[in-house]
């Protein structure tokens, strides 16, 4: 039987079936879906996200900060007052806002050339995107698999290179880490971006993007990789970090930081 969030995917042709459950979380439900196509399969994931009152992200207003709700030609209005107080209308139009930064985080990292599924098309709740893996064998998590030196080596490189096209794209992941990155045949893929934030809209940014490289450089370590999150931190942002500052600040530091140092060089000679 085709669940009922997937019904309008099949009623309308994109995919011809439902195949199975993936896998089934707190945040959401993974299907793999195929379309036939002549003599031609096409395999597809189908995300459907949970509503929000199952869901379990933590401090999940550090991710919404910045968010802005227009209303025909202007921010705010009754929208954003049902989003502050999170009423039933506010819970479910947070819970919309969610599946959209998704999608629209998806296409746009695409679009720059990170590895992520190519996104399909969205509808309500459900994105459907690109299927990774054999259609016996989805890709497994990084943390699930055992990889040589050389292997290390590549992912590690891989995934900064990763972390410079997001934030390039002046997005943040927020929630990276080995749970959700793929490897399928020497390549990684980054999922699950429904708590993703803008670089320049969510003062938490900086703060998430220290985050998600501390967890990554965790799991590098442990495999033999000689990883400093401050130093990765200063590969992919050009800047150090610094608790609780924004990108502005940290970019302000680190133009003065040369000024400084010429003052301080002038006192001693």
């Amino acid at each position: 039987m085709t669940p009922p969030a997937l019904r309008w995917f099949v009623d309308t042709g994109v995919v011809s079936e439902v195949v199975r459950v993936i896998k089934s979380g707190k945040e959401s439900q993974i299907y793999l879906t195929r379309r036939f196509c002549g003599d031609k399969i096409f395999y597809f994931v189908a995300k459907v996200h949970k509503p929000r009152m199952q869901r379990s992200f933590k401090s999940d207003k550090v991710y919404r900060t910045g968010w802005v709700f227009v209303e025909g030609r202007r921010a705010g209005g009754r929208v954003h007052r049902a989003v502050l107080k999170t009423s039933r209308y506010g819970r479910g139009v947070i819970g919309a806002r969610w599946v959209e930064e998704e999608f629209q985080a998806l296409k746009i990292l695409w679009r720059n050339g990170a590895d992520v599924p190519i996104p399909i098309l969205k509808h309500e709740n459900t994105i459907l995107m690109t299927y990774i893996g054999d259609p016996d064998e989805p890709a497994p998590k990084l943390c699930e698999i055992f990889l040589n030196q050389d292997e290390i080596v590549e992912v590690f490189r891989q995934v900064v290179k990763n972390l410079k096209i997001i934030f390039s794209s002046n997005l943040i992941h927020g929630d990276l880490s080995p749970f959700n990155i793929l490897y399928w045949k020497g390549k990684i893929w980054i999922i699950d971006f429904p708590q993703v934030v803008n670089l320049h809209q969510n003062p938490h940014a900086m703060d998430l993007l220290f985050r998600d490289i501390r967890n990554i450089c965790k799991y590098f370590y442990k495999q033999g990789i000689n990883c400093s999150t401050e130093e990765v931190f200063r590969q992919v942002t050009g800047l150090t970090y610094t608790s609780g500052k924004t990108y502005q600040d940290l970019l302000s530091l680190s133009i003065k930081a040369p000024d400084r140092r010429r003052i301080v060089e002038s006192r001693i000679g």
